[in-house]
């Protein structure tokens, strides 16, 4: 083994084991890559055929994706609106509920009387609710929107993520099949082709 074969050995080796330890410290980074590469493999096709219909290719990965993009966004909005709409049929039947708790629980049987003793009244669970000002639920779902900003910026950064991989493609290619000797090339792009 020459000098040459040696440095490239070692190069390959290191970076293997960078790259291990990255996927172990920052797992998510690989579930993002995993998605943006599925993407990109299944708008792929999309893009191939706006091109072999003569259409330029970055017109056609941007039609694409902003398809793809209008699909996710429309999605999370017919799924938002009627989950909001549940979300305050819940707090008002909930809310209700503790009313006729709070006024009929005095009346009932010994565990009720002593459980509806311990009962603030209504007006302090609206205050509790809202805040002395009415903050109090926006602060709740500011909290939960927030919850939820985290796993769409991921999403968000894997489809761009994914059109960088779409439009790049035979470079990456190329660079994968300059890594692997030449007898194994068509091979391997071949199977990479049946991958996707």
């Amino acid at each position: 083994m020459n000098h040459k074969n040696l440095a490239i050995t070692t190069a390959l080796i290191l970076m293997t084991l960078l790259g291990v330890f990255i996927l172990l410290k920052f797992p998510e980074v690989l579930v993002m890559v995993i998605i943006s590469l599925a993407v990109a493999a299944a708008t792929r096709p999309i893009v191939e055929w706006l091109t072999e219909r003569g259409m330029k290719h970055g017109l056609a990965v941007l039609l694409t994706y902003l398809a793809v993009i209008s699909v996710f966004v429309g999605i999370l909005i017919l799924a938002g609106e009627p989950l909001l709409v549940d979300l305050q049929k819940l707090t008002d039947a909930v809310l209700h509920w503790y009313e006729q708790v709070y006024l009929s629980w005095p009346h009932g049987n010994d565990f009720q009387k002593m459980v509806s003793g311990q009962l603030p009244p209504p007006e302090q669970v609206y205050t509790l609710l809202a805040g002395s000002q009415g903050t109090g639920l926006a602060k709740g779902l500011f909290s939960i929107v927030a919850r939820f900003a985290g796993p769409l910026s991921q999403v968000f950064a894997a489809i761009i993520l994914s059109i960088y991989w779409t439009i790049n493609r035979l470079h990456f290619e190329r660079l994968w099949q300059s890594l692997l000797p030449v007898n194994s090339r068509v091979k391997w792009r071949t199977i990479s082709r049946e991958i996707e």
